[in-house]
């Protein structure tokens, strides 16, 4: 019960950061529009990139398809202002979300490797614990066996002792 309460509490928590962050990217995306100052625009579209990120690390799988669409909608309407305008300088955002785009492709294919790396680590150190359990039991297996040879080797002295004084002494001549 505790896993499902777990699961469905991260999966609320993502719908809650993809919401957000997707409503930050938009209002930066407005912001973006209305900079009245053409360094501001590239400030912006910073912080579009870094909540970009964000939703693609915090949500793995739902939130790097929200930033997709979110760079690619926002590519789309840049690349349609710069057709009705006519304005070169428009350019750079086009360009923009279509390489945070690349590079969120290629932070979530990383990501998946590492966490197929740390899922082959954790199979590991999980048969290397089986194995060293396997082990322990087999050195108290033998460890008993040990005392059990000992013991029977006691025994056997005793008689081979027993056996020799018989064998050298007459109990009737004594």
């Amino acid at each position: 019960v505790k896993k499902v309460t777990n699961a469905g509490a991260r999966r609320f928590g993502d719908s809650v950061r993809i919401v957000a962050s997707s409503l930050l990217f938009l209002l930066i995306s407005w912001l973006q529009m209305r900079a009245f100052a053409p360094w501001l625009s590239g400030v912006f579209a910073q912080l579009q990139v870094m909540v970009s990120i964000y939703l693609t690390v915090s949500a793995p799988r739902h939130g790097f398809y929200s930033a997709m669409a979110l760079n690619g909608f926002w590519s789309l309407m840049t690349a349609f202002a710069l057709y009705s305008q006519r304005d070169l300088t428009i350019a750079p955002g086009v360009a923009v979300p279509l390489c945070t785009m690349g590079t969120l492709w290629l932070l979530t294919r990383y990501n998946r490797r590492i966490a197929l790396n740390f899922a082959e680590i954790v199979r590991g150190r999980a048969e290397i614990e089986t194995l060293y359990e396997d082990l322990a039991g087999k050195d108290r297996e033998l460890e008993r066996q040990n005392l059990q040879l000992i013991a029977q080797n006691q025994q056997l002295t005793e008689q081979q002792k027993q056996l020799h004084y018989q064998a050298s002494f007459d109990p009737l001549t004594d």
